[in-house]
């Protein structure tokens, strides 16, 4: 995980043990997961990380930066255990390739998140009432689709997560980025944004068919995973279950913005959410919750970093917090 004054800080990596743990054994998809526990004896509450988009390992490495370590590290050493795996479209990418399957949020991460919470859960040194998810990113908007077999998760922390309909956020988002490259003639650049909007079009369109080409959908995504998410809504899944929840937003993050962490915390904080639900932003954070200053930028992500220990102390103190309810 790498040495830095800021890690050291908040990680005890003399108080931390490392396992080996099978999800999904005996399937099509078995995959090897990695859990972080802290190294005294007894029953710890679990955290598993459901990944942000692209075929992601277990680290969430982007470019320079490993935050689901991070995690993993800065949780157990205040006494919370991680489950961390590579990501579905990462280790079996080539197989859904070749056996031409339809990629859906449920293919792509629902299933592993049931699977991992199913493994957790049969671990001797797991306390099974105290089982929390946290997803990053889409992986954050994505999970409430798997409460409906997981409904002894004790609560569910947000990391960047989109509230909003995915093609919605990805179109801002892509706007944002060509904005920034100053490389691109203006005129190339708003053909870009024109290309894309056509294929924002395309992805709402009421014509839209699994037999449409991917070429015609934003960022050439299956039409298979578009049609999943109609009529999906990821804040009135999570109020259904009414399941404690703890968004955290990096008020840089230009992939998920604030508009995003508007939504859920209206919607589940405060008069007519959930109990014990509670939302904080923070000001210098982007979407890997690492700090800059300025607006944000996808160079960012190649500049080494740790997720501050604030965000880690904030995690515990909540699941503490909610463990003594």
């Amino acid at each position: 995980i790498g040495s830095t004054s800021a890690l050291l800080n908040y990680i005890q990596t003399d108080s931390i043990k490392i396992r080996d743990i099978i999800i999904g054994k005996g399937t099509e998809w078995e995959t090897t997961g990695i859990l972080t526990l802290p190294l005294k004896q007894g029953k710890y509450p679990i955290v598993i990380i459901i990944h942000g988009s692209g075929p992601l390992d277990e680290d969430g490495t982007y470019v320079a930066n490993k935050p689901y370590a991070d995690l993993a590290w800065g949780l157990a050493s205040k006494g919370i255990g991680v489950l961390r795996f590579p990501k579905r479209t990462r280790k079996y990418y080539s197989a859904i390739k070749d056996k031409g399957l339809e990629v859906t949020p449920d293919l792509e991460s629902t299933e592993d998140a049931i699977a991992a919470f199913q493994a957790i859960s049969m671990y001797r040194e797991v306390d099974t009432s105290n089982i929390f998810f946290l997803g990053h990113g889409t992986g954050g908007m994505i999970l409430p689709r798997a409460l409906q077999q997981t409904k002894n998760i004790k609560g569910i922390i947000l990391m960047g997560a989109p509230a909003r309909p995915l093609a919605d956020v990805l179109i801002e988002q892509l706007e944002y980025v060509l904005s920034l490259d100053t490389l691109i003639e203006k005129n190339d650049a708003q053909k870009k944004i024109e290309a894309l909007r056509k294929q924002y079009q395309s992805v709402n369109a009421k014509t839209l068919t699994k037999e449409t080409p991917a070429k015609y959908l934003l960022l050439e995504t299956p039409a298979s995973y578009w049609l999943a998410l109609r009529g999906y809504d990821p804040v009135q899944t999570i109020k259904k279950s009414q399941k404690p929840v703890f968004i955290l937003h990096g008020e840089r993050d230009f992939q998920a913005n604030m508009k995003d962490y508007s939504i859920w915390m209206k919607a589940l904080t405060g008069k007519g959410g959930i109990p014990y639900s509670k939302a904080k932003s923070y000001p210098l954070l982007n979407y890997l919750f690492l700090e800059g200053a300025g607006k944000s930028h996808p160079a960012e992500y190649t500049i080494f970093d740790h997720i501050p220990e604030e965000v880690m102390s904030d995690i515990a103190q909540w699941i503490n917090e909610l463990i003594k309810k």
